[in-house]
């Protein structure tokens, strides 16, 4: 009897023993998921709505990490959220193989496919898939369950996204034209001036103003106007080439920046460029409309140290534009002995 109960008291540590093992290795597992979890959100407040491909990159190669997958994607064809619409895809490094999703169900292979639905405001966005070419401790459910959640905080993440970037859009762009307004063009401008500085280079401001714009309003009414001014900042967006920055300053004017330059001429060619686009008309209500264009160019270094002095001699140079005629471009530098008339007036 004393053997039995040796042996069944033996057997229940045992068993205690596998419990606790077993209990244990979970609660490290739940651990280990959650710290994945406080890392992806951790690692959005930390990055916010910036650069979001880079980001989400990021969050799907911990996903990756983790499971130690051979893939993982998220897709977002929700044209909704254009911000993002598209596959974005995580592989590991030996992986050359292009990861399909679509026999999610029933896939008789080594690997498995598990697909979870992103939501936002209950609405499906996108998905979250998931490549495993192990069979792992995990059961397909236990996976499931994981992805499962990992998709609802990649639903939070890019919710908090969109209401970040529309908040950003709404204080740093123009609501009519979509071009960066004046807030952001200054910063841009000083960081601009910044790095010039730093490495020897050029940086130059070219400030344009419509000729006669109220003429517009007056003759066609303040819904032509408005789509004029979006035609116009549509022209000079195409125009210029990446490194220059295009901003609505207010009203009918426009600044454009041209970044790492070494030679005037590349900002003269490119003020040229801009008297030329208001040679072809306008289409307003059906019908053609021709409207021209007077700036004044400033240059760093030599026209000032800061923005407020660059920004105050081009406005100079295009008043003084005007004056001479309209419908053409001056540099600051080159204005004649009646800039000083120009200033007192």
């Amino acid at each position: 009897m004393k053997k039995i109960n040796n042996t069944v008291t033996f057997t229940l540590l045992l068993l205690g023993s596998v419990f606790f093992m077993r209990n244990s290795s979970r609660y490290k597992e739940e651990i280990r998921f959650r710290t994945l979890l406080f890392k992806i959100a951790a690692m959005f407040i930390t990055a916010g709505s910036r650069a979001p491909k880079e980001n989400l990159c990021a969050i799907l190669k911990k996903i990756g990490e983790f499971f130690n997958a051979e893939s993982v994607s998220l897709q977002l064809p929700d044209k909704e959220h254009d911000m993002l619409t598209g596959t974005l895809f995580w592989m590991r490094r030996e992986s050359t193989k292009i990861p399909e999703y679509t026999g999610v169900k029933g896939n008789k292979s080594k690997h498995q496919y598990l697909k979870a639905d992103i939501k936002v405001r209950e609405k499906i966005i996108g998905s979250l898939c998931l490549e495993l070419s192990h069979a792992g401790k995990k059961s397909r459910k236990d996976y499931t369950a994981l992805l499962d959640t990992l998709s609802q905080l990649t639903g939070r993440i890019l919710k908090k996204m969109k209401e970040e970037e529309k908040m950003y859009r709404m204080a740093y762009y123009d609501q009519l034209t979509q071009l960066p307004n004046r807030m952001l063009f200054n910063k841009k401008a000083e960081q601009a001036i910044h790095l010039a500085r730093q490495k020897g280079e050029m940086a130059g401001f070219l400030f344009l103003d419509l000729d006669s714009f109220k003429n517009v309003n007056d003759t066609l009414g303040h819904e032509c106007g408005d789509e004029l001014l979006k035609s116009i900042a549509g022209r000079l967006s195409q125009a210029m080439e990446s490194f220059c920055t295009v901003a609505r300053f207010g009203g009918d004017e426009y600044l454009i920046m041209l970044e790492h330059i070494s030679d005037k001429r590349e900002v003269i060619n490119a003020a040229d460029t801009l008297m030329k686009l208001f040679a072809e008309a306008f289409i307003l209500k059906e019908q053609k409309f021709y409207v021209t264009a007077s700036a004044g160019i400033s240059f760093f270094p030599g026209d000032g140290d800061d923005f407020k002095d660059l920004l105050k001699k081009a406005d100079m140079a295009m008043y003084a534009a005007k004056l001479e005629g309209k419908n053409q471009y001056m540099i600051a530098s080159e204005m004649n002995t009646r800039s000083n008339t120009y200033e007192n007036n």
